[in-house]
C-alpha cells in the first residue's frame, strides 16, 4: 500500500514540475549566487584558519541572497582556494543558462551536474570530493529545499516582466499553489501511514479529489480569460476599422478635388519631372569607406583584483547596474577602460576606494570623504593574458 502511494505522488510531483514555467536569466543568476554563497560558507567551515567563517558571515548573509560582488568581497583574502571556487561558480551564469530551463532542471544542475563534471568545473568537483558524505549530503539536501522555494518565489514575482500573455499569470500562480499543496499533502500522508495504513488511504483519496478540483478551477479560469481576451480583441479590431474609415472619408472630402486636378494635369502633360534619375544620381556623394576604422567590442567588469588585473570569468557582455564598475572597449587590438557613468556604481566605488579604485587608477588629487564624483582625465589600457586582463597603464582620475 505504501509503495503504491509513493508511486502516485512521484507521478503527481513529476507532472506538477512539468507544468511550471521556464526560469528567466535574472532568477537563474539569483539561484547561482545563492548556491555560491552556501558553498563558500561550507568551504570556510572546513578551513584550518580560525575565524574566517565568522568574518564571512558578518559581511555576507546567504539568506539575504547577496550578489556575486558582495560574496567575493566578504571572502577573506587569505582563503585563495575558496576565492577560486567562487570564481568558477560565476562562470555558470554564462555557460549553463538556457531559455528553456524549468525549476526541476535548475535544481538538478546546481545540486548534482556541476559537482560531477571534473573536466568542465574542476574546482566544484574537487569541492564535492573533499567533503565527507554526511556534510555534503546535508548541504545538498538543504540546497534542494531552498532552491525550490527560491525559484517558485521569483517565478511568481517576475511574471509581469516577461512577454507572457495575460492568461498565463493566473495559470502560473495556481500551479505554484498546487505544487505547495501537493507537497503538504504528501508530508501529511507519509506521517499518517507510519501510524495507520487505512487512514493514509483515506487521505490519499481526499488529496486526489482536491487535485481534480484544483485543475477544474484552473481550466475554468483559463477559459474565462480566453473569452475575455477574445472579446477585447474583437472590440479593438472594430474600433481600428471604424477609425480608419473615418480618416479615409475625411481625407477624401478635404482633398478629393485637389487629387482629381493633379491627375488631370498629369494626363495633359502639364506637370514635369524636376529631375531625371540620372540627374539626381549625380548629386549623391558617395562617402568612401574608411578601411582604417575597426569595430569596437564593449564589455564590463566588476571590482578588479588587488594586483591590478581583472578575471576574464567576471566579464559581463552587457551593463548590470548592481555589478558593472568598469567599461572596456577593444579597438585596434587594444583595450581601454574607464568608470561607467552610473550613480550606483560611482557610490559603491567611493565607499570602497581601496577595493574599486586604487588597484587600476592613479589619482591627480587626494581622496576626501565628501567626494561626490570621479572624473576620468585619461583612460587606462589593458591587455589580455590567458584568463586575466592585465592593466598596462592605469586610468588617470580626479576626485570632485
Amino acid at each position: 500500500m505504501k509503495l503504491k502511494i509513493s508511486l502516485v505522488f512521484l507521478f503527481l510531483s513529476r507532472f506538477a514540475f512539468s507544468q511550471t514555467g521556464t526560469i528567466n536569466e535574472a532568477t537563474f543568476s539569483k539561484a547561482v549566487d545563492y548556491v555560491n554563497c552556501k558553498a563558500v560558507e561550507l568551504s570556510l567551515i572546513k578551513s584550518p584558519t580560525i575565524g574566517v567563517t565568522a568574518e564571512f558571515k558578518s559581511k555576507c548573509n546567504c539568506q539575504e541572497y547577496p550578489n556575486a560582488i558582495a560574496i567575493k568581497e566578504a571572502i577573506p583574502s587569505s582563503q585563495t582556494g575558496t576565492i577560486e571556487l567562487e570564481t568558477e561558480f560565476q562562470t555558470l551564469k554564462k555557460n549553463e543558462y538556457k531559455s528553456n530551463l524549468d525549476t526541476e532542471n535548475v535544481i538538478n544542475l546546481l545540486t548534482k551536474e556541476i559537482f560531477s563534471n571534473q573536466k568542465k568545473y574542476p574546482k566544484l568537483f574537487a569541492f564535492a570530493e573533499r567533503k565527507t558524505d554526511k556534510d555534503f549530503q546535508t548541504f545538498i539536501t538543504q540546497l534542494k529545499r531552498d532552491l525550490n522555494n527560491l525559484l517558485n518565489s521569483y517565478a511568481n514575482n517576475s511574471i509581469d516582466t516577461t512577454k507572457a500573455k495575460p492568461k498565463e499569470n493566473t495559470s502560473d500562480t495556481l500551479k505554484t499553489q498546487y505544487l505547495y499543496l501537493s507537497e503538504k499533502i504528501k508530508d501529511i500522508i507519509e506521517d499518517k501511514i507510519n501510524k495507520k495504513i487505512w487512514y493514509g488511504g483515506l487521505i490519499l483519496f481526499i488529496s486526489v479529489v482536491i487535485i481534480f478540483l484544483i485543475f477544474g478551477f484552473i481550466n475554468h479560469k483559463l477559459n474565462d480569460k480566453r473569452h475575455k481576451t477574445s472579446v477585447s480583441k474583437n472590440w479593438v479590431i472594430s474600433e481600428i476599422t471604424e477609425t480608419k474609415n473615418t480618416i479615409v472619408s475625411s481625407l477624401k472630402e478635404k482633398f478629393g478635388n485637389d487629387i482629381e486636378k493633379v491627375k488631370s494635369d498629369i494626363k495633359q502633360g502639364k506637370l514635369k519631372k524636376e529631375n531625371s534619375f540620372e540627374e539626381t544620381k549625380t548629386k549623391i556623394e558617395e562617402k568612401p569607406f574608411d578601411d582604417n576604422k575597426t569595430l569596437s567590442e564593449i564589455f564590463y567588469f566588476p571590482a578588479p583584483n588587488k594586483d591590478g588585473s581583472f578575471n576574464d570569468s567576471d566579464k559581463l557582455p552587457t551593463f548590470k547596474e548592481s555589478e558593472s564598475i568598469y567599461k572596456f572597449s577593444i579597438k585596434d587590438n587594444k583595450a581601454i577602460f574607464s568608470f561607467v557613468e552610473n550613480s550606483i556604481s560611482l557610490k559603491r566605488a567611493l565607499n570602497l576606494p581601496d577595493t574599486y579604485i586604487k588597484p587600476v587608477c592613479e589619482s591627480e588629487n587626494s581622496f576626501f570623504p565628501n567626494a561626490k564624483n570621479i572624473k576620468v582625465t585619461k583612460e587606462g589600457t589593458a591587455i589580455e593574458e590567458g584568463h586575466i586582463w592585465k592593466v598596462t597603464n592605469k586610468a588617470k582620475i580626479r576626485y570632485e
